[in-house]
């Protein structure tokens, strides 16, 4: 499985090699699109989704130079540098589709396009059947002109990545763990090997006796992640790291069924895990349990014992319930 950054508003990598003086620092493009790992469920709204894109130098030469945005299915854009935006760059011996987004001269600092979508830089829906595409790179050129022909010189180096990742991941093996608590239910789960998983989702119901099993089989075109959830509503976001959880608000003395899925980076999700049940019970403190085998006595000692009294306190306190119960028993 592809393995892509999940980042939330901003990706940034440089560029590599120098050119006239720049290190790989000094050059650097960024994207705005909040998801840059696309996933079967969310492919429609992120390929529909404006952002920018924006190539920045950091430091200025005192020569003129240009700065150009491209875009490509694959490696960079086979674009001769005398070319002027916009274009496409199918040059001899590339098979990706590329193009220009925007250039700017005269010594800038930065250069950026605006409401920039993939479905309309590609032409065509990415999400779908055939969904012809695993990613969409963004470049940043940086040549200089001399007497209309290109220098030497020229900087081109992948800058920002949108991966499509319609693979799910591998459903888990072993059912979740459970422990009873009041009006809740302690759950661990454990890790799915796939390095790809960001975070884990536990899901319950009460028992209904239906199916628990989510529709693995269908190609990854279908189903989607509710369908996969197979009639589980209630659903909660566990840690990758912890894989720990706590459900609240349960009724006591019901039984409840538990199921769990992996979630990769890109919102994939997996089928259920097989299916756990509990049941919260109510839990006596010691007072409760004092009463409950027939201590009369309601506390309200008027001081606290020092440290050298805390057992002989103990001892009392264990023989005062071993006579209330041989009373019982008499």
């Amino acid at each position: 499985m592809r393995r892509c950054l999940l980042t939330p508003l901003g990706l940034l990598v440089a560029l590599s090699g120098s050119a006239w003086g720049q290190s790989e620092e000094d050059l650097a493009t960024s994207i705005t699109l909040e998801q840059t790992s696309i996933g079967i469920d969310n492919c429609s709204r992120w390929a529909s989704e404006g952002f920018s894109v924006t190539g920045q130098i950091k430091r200025t030469e005192s020569l003129a130079y240009t700065l150009r945005l491209t875009w490509s299915t694959g490696e960079a854009c086979s674009q001769d540098s005398n070319d002027t935006c916009p274009g496409t760059g199918n040059g001899s011996g590339t098979d990706v589709e590329c193009g220009c987004l925007r250039e700017s001269t005269g010594t800038p600092t930065e250069v950026r396009d605006t409401d920039v979508t993939l479905r309309g830089l590609l032409g065509q829906d990415p999400c779908g059947a055939d969904r012809p595409y695993t990613e969409v790179n963004f470049y940043l050129d940086f040549y200089q002109k001399v007497d209309g022909q290109a220098d030497a010189t020229r900087q081109t180096g992948p800058a920002a990545t949108v991966a499509f990742d319609f693979e799910r991941p591998a459903a888990p093996t072993g059912a979740p763990a459970l422990s009873n608590a009041e009006k809740a239910l302690r759950v661990s789960v454990d890790g799915v090997s796939d390095n790809d998983v960001a975070s884990y989702e536990v899901c319950y119901r009460r028992a209904t006796g239906l199916t628990t099993d989510s529709d693995a089989g269908v190609d990854g075109t279908t189903p989607t992640n509710d369908s996969l959830r197979a009639g589980f509503d209630a659903c909660t976001s566990v840690d990758s790291g912890d894989r720990k959880t706590r459900i609240e608000g349960l009724d006591n003395g019901v039984v409840y069924e538990v199921v769990y899925a992996a979630i990769d980076a890109a919102g994939n999700r997996s089928a259920n895990s097989p299916v756990a049940t509990g049941t919260p019970a109510e839990v006596l403190d010691f007072a409760e349990h004092y009463a409950a085998v027939g201590g009369a006595e309601h506390g309200g000692c008027s001081a606290s014992p020092t440290r050298g009294d805390l057992p002989l306190a103990l001892i009392f306190l264990v023989g005062l319930v071993g006579l209330v119960r041989l009373r019982r028993h008499a």
